[in-house]
């Protein structure tokens, strides 16, 4: 279809496209599958892992996301917990061809990521 296209398995060519809205979608398919608690306990809250340098207010705490980057591309899919800990909402914040500093474009996205955070 038009909202993903892999030409190799890594993830690391430019010619692999993913929309946001099929990450979306996959995000919430995960929900279902009986593997979902090993799956969310997999992905990094900010300031862990790869997420190192992604700074959140508290409420950060209630984030589990995966970044993906390459030279002009950020990326980050996750979910938005519940004060209760279960996944409230998913999100996929894709960039691509950026001209602004890295910096800013994670500034701008986790800007986005506070907002859900708020809501």
């Amino acid at each position: 279809t038009g909202s993903i296209q892999l030409a190799d398995g890594s993830g690391l060519s430019r010619n692999n496209y993913i929309s946001a809205r099929w990450m979306t979608d996959y995000l919430l398919a995960m929900r279902k599958s009986p593997a979902f608690g090993a799956f969310l306990s997999s992905l990094p809250a900010p300031g862990e892992g790869t997420l190192s340098v992604a700074r959140l207010s508290r409420k950060g705490e209630r984030v589990r996301m995966k970044s993906g980057s390459m030279d002009g591309v950020l990326c980050y899919s996750g979910y938005i917990l519940g004060p209760d800990g279960a996944p409230r909402y998913c999100f996929s914040l894709l960039t691509n061809n950026a001209i602004a500093p890295v910096g800013e474009v994670r500034t701008a996205l986790m800007g986005i990521v506070e907002f859900l955070l708020s809501l």
